[in-house]
């Protein structure tokens, strides 16, 4: 139990500094998306396994975009914990909190990217 904590509390890191850290934007961001994928040298294996632990449980890890303002949420065993701050959009670039991450939409499909990670969200 106290790794599949250590997973998820991981996991909700990497969401945080993904979206806070340094694509092309094609598309509206503005909506809800589910956490569906990563990967790169700067995620690692661990992420994919508490992602995976997440989905069996029936949990999800959603970002909201709505107007500057983003939410993410990440919902399992019937417990929420959601962070909020405020987001802007340069060309092709995501700035969050005075940082900067690349993002693509390519249909319903979101990438995320910077510091050699990715991670992919499917609109909701």
């Amino acid at each position: 139990m106290k790794k599949t904590i250590c997973l998820i509390s991981l996991l909700m890191v990497l969401v945080l500094v993904l979206t806070a850290c340094g694509g092309g934007g094609g598309g509206s961001i503005e909506g809800t998306w589910k956490l569906t994928g990563g990967g790169g040298d700067g995620i690692g294996n661990d992420f994919t396994q508490a992602l995976q632990m997440i989905n069996s449980m029936g949990g999800s890890v959603t970002m909201t975009f709505n107007n500057g303002k983003l939410t993410m949420n990440m919902n399992l065993l019937g417990q929420t914990q959601q962070e909020e701050t405020t987001y802007k959009i340069n060309g092709n670039k995501l700035e969050v909190e005075g940082s900067t991450l690349d993002f693509s939409i390519n249909g319903n499909t979101l990438t995320l990217t910077g510091e050699g990670a990715s991670m992919t969200f499917t609109r909701q």
